[in-house]
Parts: C-alpha cells; structure tokens; sequence
C-alpha cells in the first residue's frame, strides 16, 4: 500500500482499533492527556525528566502544525479503551519515514493502564500497520533500564541491536 503519494489518507489509515483498544491520531483535545503523560514523573522515568506545561503546550502545537500541513515525520495515536473511551496513553511513531521505508515505534501509557499487555498490543498493531505499508526497518529506543519495555518489545517481535537502546523488529 502506498500512502506517501496520498498524505491525507494517513490519519485514516492510522485510526483503528485492536481487541482491547482504539488508535486515533492525537488532536487538539489531547493536551490533558499529553500534560498526564509528559508531565508525570513515573511515565517520563526512563525517557527524561517531566515536561513543563508550557514545553507540552509547544510540543502539541508543532504536532498540530505539521498535521495541518500533512507533514508526517512524527505520528502520535491516542490510546482509549475500545468501548468505553478511557484514556490510556499514546503510541505511534516518533519517527515515522515513508519515502524510506523506516519508523520508530513506541508507547507511553498512564500508570492506570501499565502492566496489563496494553503495549504489546499497540505495537504489535503498529508492527503490522507499517508492514502493510511495506516500512521495511521498524525499531525502538528503549533505555537499558527499563526492563517492563525491554521484555514487552521482545513480546512484540523485537531484538536488540548492537547498541543496548535500540531494538530492531525482526
């Protein structure tokens, strides 16, 4: 499928569901959501310290910007439960490259929603959706420490590479 000629298409095609869950791509209503994720202490612990609500607030306008210009580099999904709408975090595509063929894949959840498979469920979605689009490399940055991430990205199909942060999907 090739979707790099069709850019609008993209936030449709990256809108769906999985067994537990609903993806969409984040929009204007996201910033509570975004202000839980970044600016909490324990999501942030393996990925840098927390966001001020101002950096957010500029971090969700350059998102908004580049959505409005379908200039798709970076690609973030709301996670909510499939039928009763409950925020459970982000996921998506913190570098996302068509033309290459490449994309990062990642998920932040509240701690509400950690330890129940939600991850493995995103990324394996995630996996599948790029693969479709025939993105060839696929990998997550994962901080050595974060053994919750590393075993859930193993789940998901991934092994690490020659350097200890990045796992690449085989």
């Amino acid at each position: 499928m090739q979707l790099s000629d069709n850019k609008a298409a993209i936030l449709t095609y990256f809108t769906f569901t999985t067994a537990r869950l609903r993806l969409e791509p984040i929009d204007s209503s996201s910033i509570e959501l975004l202000a839980k994720l970044y600016g909490c202490s324990k999501t942030m612990q393996y990925i840098a310290d927390p966001l001020s609500f101002s950096k957010i607030e500029k971090m969700m306008s350059d998102i908004m910007y580049k959505q409005q210009r379908q200039h798709y580099d970076t690609l973030l999904l709301r996670i909510k439960h499939k039928d009763n709408e409950t925020d459970f975090g982000i996921g998506g595509m913190p570098y996302l490259n068509l033309t290459n063929k490449e994309a990062e894949v990642g998920v932040m959840l509240l701690p509400l929603a950690q330890g129940k498979g939600l991850a493995v469920e995103v990324v394996k979605a995630l996996v599948n959706m790029l693969k479709q689009l025939d993105v060839n490399t696929i990998y997550m940055n994962i901080d050595p420490d974060n053994k919750a991430a590393i075993i859930g990205a193993t789940k998901a199909g991934f092994a690490v590479s020659s350097d200890p942060s990045r796992y690449v999907f085989q």
